[in-house]
Parts: structure tokens; C-alpha cells; sequence
């Protein structure tokens, strides 16, 4: 998981993949805000990327998936749309095996809600206690 949500930020999320692990593949779940700078984002993970998922969190302020994907299939990867982030969460779960990355990232609001879905119990963003 990493809030990567700029061209900058996620040409350090690619630095730190290429330095800091070891994998056979890796699977990528993106959903990117519409009002960022979409294209440049891409460039910058995308590559690195042996499959992506393009997806968008339950937020108003989110690019649609076929947006993403318009942008990133112009990189060479394959891919595919899954509209839901829980549902790309579960088919990147299903595709990895133990050697593969799941990168999940593109916006805080995504990572957000990857957070909420893979631990409920800690993470719940609406609950003020």
C-alpha cells in the first residue's frame, strides 16, 4: 500500500519496488483521482507492472476506471477494469501467489479504502470514538 498520488511520489514508489524487493510478478491496483495528473502517474508504475487493475475508490473526486485504463494500455501492460476496489482487491488476491507483488495505490483514498477492506476491525474512517 502506498498513497503515491502524484507523478513524484510515484516515481519513488517505483524506485523503492526496483530497490526493495524481490518478486516474480507484479500485480498493480490503481484508482487515481480524475483531477491529477493521470497520464504522467501511469508512466511512471505502469511499466514496472506484469498485470494491472484499474479501479477507483468510492470517491466522488475518483477518474473512472475506463479512463485509466485508456491511459495505461497505451504503456504495453495488460489489464484490466474492475470497477469496485474490493473486487480489484480480491481478483489481484486471487491472481498472486506467494512469490508475486500486489501493489495497491494512486490516492490516499484508495489506500484508504484497500485499509478499511483488508482490516475493518482497525480501520474504519467513519467511526469518530
Amino acid at each position: 500500500l502506498d498513497g503515491a498520488h502524484n507523478p513524484v511520489a510515484m516515481r519513488a514508489l517505483a524506485e523503492s519496488i526496483k530497490t526493495g524487493f524481490t518478486f516474480r510478478r507484479m500485480i498493480l491496483v490503481i484508482g487515481v483521482m480524475e483531477d491529477k495528473e493521470i497520464g504522467q502517474i501511469l508512466r511512471r508504475i505502469v511499466p514496472l507492472s506484469d498485470y494491472v487493475i484499474y479501479t477507483r475508490p468510492a470517491y466522488y473526486r475518483a477518474a473512472r476506471p475506463e479512463i485509466l485504463m485508456d491511459k495505461g494500455a497505451r504503456l504495453g501492460k495488460p489489464g484490466e477494469m474492475v470497477p469496485l476496489l474490493t473486487e480489484a482487491l480480491e481478483k489481484a488476491k486471487d491472481m498472486a501467489d506467494r512469490q508475486d507483488l500486489i501493489v495497491i495505490t494512486g490516492s490516499l483514498f484508495t489506500v484508504g479504502e484497500a485499509m478499511t477492506y483488508f482490516d475493518p476491525g482497525t480501520y474504519r474512517p467513519d467511526d469518530l470514538d
